[in-house]
């Protein structure tokens, strides 16, 4: 027999805030307040209640299939029995795919502004990068971001349009600006 649940005293109450809330998505900070869980718990409760869903990077579970899981959890004898029979049967844990991978090549890694390839183009104002498939166009952005890395400041001077001459008589007070675009 495993530990008893601290939050089956409560599963009425529970079920009657599920009934009552408007949220048709819950997220884990969520399980953890309407059990009155911790981190860990909710995400076992989460796998248990229903097949998890990642939306932004965020991972739900929706009003229908927590209220069936109340109400299953309601008509057992034995609340941690009905809990562990569900987590037997629950999925794992989706994983969250990471961001993209782009290889850089090697030659590329300490790309200065300068040394960029002629299909990235910057013009004050404008910034151009032409590829033959998307892959390439990918390439080219992470070449453009480790240029950027490495040599801010070419890119700024580039990128911002010649200074024109002052005025006779007017101050520069955009000058003391302009010494970084940021």
């Amino acid at each position: 027999m495993g530990r008893p649940l601290k939050w089956a005293v409560d599963l009425h109450p529970i079920r009657e805030r599920v009934l009552r809330a408007k949220t048709e998505t819950w997220t884990r900070r969520d399980i953890e307040n309407l059990f009155e869980v911790k981190r860990v718990t909710a995400q076992t409760l989460m796998l248990a209640i229903a097949e998890v869903s990642i939306v932004a990077g965020s991972h739900l579970v929706s009003r229908s299939s927590l209220l069936d899981f109340l109400n299953q959890v309601i008509q057992a004898d034995e609340p941690s029995e009905a809990l562990r029979a569900r987590q037997a049967e629950a999925p794992t844990a989706p994983r969250q795919e990471r961001g993209l991978r782009i290889p850089l090549p090697d030659d590329l890694r300490a790309v200065r502004f300068g040394d960029l390839p002629m299909a990235i183009r910057v013009e004050p104002g404008r910034l151009t990068i032409e590829g033959a498939n998307a892959a390439e166009i990918l390439t080219h952005l992470a070449v453009l971001a480790r240029a950027l890395e490495n040599d801010l400041d070419s890119f700024c001077a580039s990128w911002d349009p010649p200074a024109r001459p002052l005025p006779k008589g007017s101050s520069d007070l955009d000058g003391l600006f302009r010494q970084r675009c940021w």
